[in-house]
């Protein structure tokens, strides 16, 4: 790698982002040192020629477009140099992502962020429940008519349902793959190829995930259909139409492909997990903000309609719709007016990295900060339970919790279930509370 990385400075060719290509090189017969004999070259050989096949044109397009000083220099006057610098990052990451890791620790944070997701996503009947509730920022990013045009069409009947996804499909590429990729976890444990990834791992996971990715279909499909009909309507070529469409998508509602993330999700990974919507939510407000003239009460009009459907919708519909089919029974107007306040300051704070670990403190989310963070408090959260030398609830918990952490069995769901069929057996809570849990404890 050190070699590789020098020869590219050498050549001039450190300062622009390119695809590793030594699988194009022979071999080198005088070469005494040992043959590396683990299986994982045979998948980084795949993963470096896969990607290499994908970026490789690109990447050196994408250079000459940055490097033109027409373009170059009005980048600069008009947004700065931190832009440029941003865009040329960007670029490196492109070309070096999806690599097999190197090191073993490399590995071993890897496994742990996967493991990760899968403890706290896997058949998570809340998270899958969120998902539709991204139209509200496909409205902001397309338009309200557009998404109940897109909807409209593709819901119906159900022969419908099924012939406007193939549609679709055959259409785009993007969207054929999009089950796989629509967040950063989810790409990570589906779109690496390993040499361990069994026939059964990949059954097993497919099944934790699949109610997930099919609901976030609810979102996605009525925003590709929309995007792609006004792309039409503007008299765009189909081509156009259907990379607008695709746009649109990961624009309002993310992608887990490392040219969908943020830089800072790129450079921290660990930091950053589960943070690929709300960064789309944050950036549709920012934009939405920047281009609003606050001296025009009809701009300052649809910039609140806009707040509306990222941070306000969003937020409370989810939420009290949950409450109440948790069962929750409070008819105090002013502890429901706490409620909202909680729910409302929560979903902002997870919008900001950094900020969004301290939501829990006011919204009751199950964030625990980084993977090791979260295998450090549960190690410790056992050990307390240990020490007091009582086999009960509190330590079954807190083994089943560092159980789903280490190994990657949907932990969350199955004690969130638990604690609603307690609550539901001492009518605390309604029925459906076996499925989403109970309802919060004040």
């Amino acid at each position: 790698d050190a070699a590789a990385v020098a020869d590219d400075m050498k050549r001039g060719a450190f300062t622009r982002a390119t695809t590793r290509r030594g699988h194009t090189k022979e071999r080198v017969e005088s070469v005494k040192r040992p043959v590396k004999k683990t299986l994982d070259v045979i998948t980084q050989h795949i993963s470096e020629v896969a990607h290499d096949l994908s970026w490789h044109e690109w990447l050196i397009d994408a250079n000459r477009l940055i490097d033109a000083k027409p373009i170059n220099n009005a980048i600069r006057e008009h947004y700065g140099t931190e832009v440029i610098r941003t865009m040329k990052d960007m670029l490196t990451a492109v070309a070096t992502a999806d690599i097999v890791p190197q090191t073993k620790i490399d590995q071993a944070m890897l496994y742990l962020r996967a493991n990760v997701s899968r403890s706290t996503m896997g058949l998570s009947l809340t998270t899958a429940f969120l998902q539709p509730f991204g139209l509200t920022q496909s409205m902001v990013r397309i338009g309200p008519k557009h998404v109940l045009r897109g909807m409209s069409r593709w819901g119906g009947d159900l022969a419908r349902f099924q012939s406007g996804t193939e549609w679709i499909k055959e259409k785009s590429d993007f969207m054929r793959l999009r089950s796989k990729t629509f967040n950063r976890e989810l790409h990570e444990i589906k779109g690496r190829v390993s040499h361990g990834n069994s026939q059964a791992r990949q059954i097993y996971d497919a099944s934790l995930f699949m109610l997930m990715q099919k609901m976030q279909m609810i979102a996605d499909v009525p925003t590709w259909i929309g995007a792609y009909e006004k792309a039409k309507a503007e008299n765009n070529d189909d081509e156009t139409a259907v990379a607008f469409a695709d746009q649109a998508v990961l624009d309002s509602q993310g992608g887990g492909q490392t040219k969908d993330m943020a830089e800072f999700q790129r450079k921290h990974p660990m930091l950053a997990m589960f943070y690929s919507y709300f960064n789309v939510t944050l950036n549709l407000a920012a934009e939405s903000t920047a281009k609003t003239d606050f001296k025009n009460p009809m701009a300052v009009a649809g910039w609140m309609s806009d707040m509306a459907l990222l941070m306000v919708i969003p937020a409370l519909g989810p939420a009290i719709l949950l409450e109440l089919m948790r069962g929750g029974d409070d008819d105090d107007a002013e502890e429901w007016a706490k409620k909202l306040a909680k729910w409302q300051a929560g979903y902002l704070m997870g919008t900001v990295i950094g900020v969004r670990e301290a939501s829990g403190l006011v919204s009751g989310f199950d964030y625990a900060g980084p993977p090791v963070g979260r295998v450090i408090a549960d190690l410790g959260s056992l050990g307390k339970q240990v020490a007091q030398g009582e086999i009960d609830e509190n330590l079954v918990l807190a083994s089943v919790r560092l159980m789903g952490t280490a190994t990657g069995i949907p932990t969350v769901q199955i004690i969130r279930s638990w604690r609603g069929w307690k609550a539901w057996d001492e009518g605390d809570a309604a029925p459906t509370a076996v499925l989403l849990g109970p309802p919060p404890k004040e």
